[in-house]
């Protein structure tokens, strides 16, 4: 939301007080954040696929240290 946009809200009679103008979201760092997790589970899935297991049963085979 713009600060003119929650200026033009907070004019409104049944406000009191200005709306707050949220903080930006940083899109960029979910977008990274998204790419690196599909690398990562590309990268499960193809060490599965090799192993003749599922993603799944990979995932539990390192969560029991074998």
């Amino acid at each position: 939301m713009t600060e003119a946009a929650a200026r033009r809200l907070a004019s409104a009679p049944h406000y009191a007080q200005p709306l707050p103008v949220p903080p930006e979201h940083d899109f960029q760092a979910d977008v990274k954040a998204d790419q690196q997790l599909a690398a990562l589970m590309c990268a499960i899935a193809r060490i599965a696929k090799q192993r003749d297991t599922t993603f799944t049963q990979q995932i539990d085979i390192w969560e029991a240290g074998e």
